[in-house]
């Protein structure tokens, strides 16, 4: 009788490899799609008699997007993989501190003071409290977390398809 863990090898095994560093674009498309997902879940707790139980998943989705954003960032400035997934981890105060210090956040057009409902709730973030606790029910505003991720990560994208148009401009310039 085969169980569930064979089943899960054959179908990994037919993928491509997980690759060693994804790209700005990996983690800035992934930070869209969480961004997306957070948004219709949002959409769904703001419609009259729905549980506030879904308040718990809507943030982890934000601060995902969030943390998604940050790394395309660093991994755009040329941080090594294992600055931005060993060291700074799910930390999102300490990405942000990282994006202030190399001054991305001015490029954003954003302010290191701008995120401070999301160092209010770093921690518990990244110590995964918001995930797996049960009864977890300290929350940011999720109206001011979404407003609030929603421009950081228009304005992470709109900073890695000027430096995308930069790059291939610089091309087209060493080779003429």
């Amino acid at each position: 009788m085969k169980t569930n863990a064979s089943k899960t090898k054959s179908v990994r095994k037919n993928r491509n490899p997980k690759p060693a560093r994804p790209s700005e674009v990996a983690f800035c498309n992934r930070a869209d799609v969480f961004l997306q997902a957070a948004t219709a879940l949002h959409d769904v707790l703001r419609q009259p008699g729905n549980m506030k139980d879904i308040s718990v998943p809507l943030a982890f989705l934000y601060f995902r997007s969030l943390e998604l954003s940050c790394k395309a960032c660093l991994q755009k400035d040329k941080y090594t993989d294992a600055k931005v997934m060993k060291d700074l981890g799910h930390r999102l105060s300490a990405l942000l501190d990282e994006l202030e210090k190399n001054r991305t956040l001015e490029h954003l057009q954003m302010k290191r003071q701008d995120f401070q409902l999301v160092d209010d709730f770093s921690e518990d973030y990244s110590d995964k409290w918001i995930e797996y606790s049960p009864g977890y029910t300290e929350l940011p505003d999720l109206d001011s977390l979404s407003g609030l991720v929603e421009k950081f990560v228009r304005a992470t994208q709109g900073y890695l398809k000027s430096n995308i148009k930069t790059r291939e401009h610089e091309k087209r310039q060493a080779i003429a």
